[in-house]
């Protein structure tokens, strides 16, 4: 079953902010899926919505990477993926790395890139329906 990040990113506007609360890094977080899934509509709509998805890594490595620099506290899983769903593999780290440039033409281009390009950070995979957790990993 796809994770809380869509909900979550939903509920922000509807008086709670963003995980309950809300700050200038919410709405950097915000404008990052507004311009992703605007993006994903026009360039790959086949590809799952980072609101309805399961994020997954290609590897340990990167899950602990991930974890490490960005949910410090999180578990990490190994999980099975049925072959007829659908999956985006996106380069995370473009999203993460701090722009070079404005940030409004800097993002657009970026969601472009994430959804047409190959990777070249952490690649990040959109499951787009559950996944089935075979163990835990830590």
């Amino acid at each position: 079953m796809p994770g809380n990040w869509g909900k979550r990113t939903r509920e922000f506007g509807k008086g709670v902010g963003f995980r309950g609360y809300g700050n200038v890094s919410d709405a950097v977080n915000i404008g990052w899926e507004i311009a992703l899934e605007a993006t994903r509509q026009l360039t790959a709509p086949d590809a799952p919505s980072r609101m309805e998805c399961v994020f997954c890594t290609e590897d340990i490595a990167s899950a602990k990477t991930f974890r490490d620099r960005f949910a410090n506290s999180g578990s990490i899983y190994q999980v099975e993926v049925e072959d007829a769903v659908s999956m985006h593999t996106g380069n995370y780290d473009a999203l993460t790395d701090g722009s070079q440039g404005a940030s409004i033409d800097t993002n657009v281009a970026t969601a472009k890139s994430y959804w047409t390009d190959a990777p070249t950070g952490i690649r990040e995979i959109l499951v787009g329906g559950s996944v089935k957790v075979s163990h835990k990993i830590e």
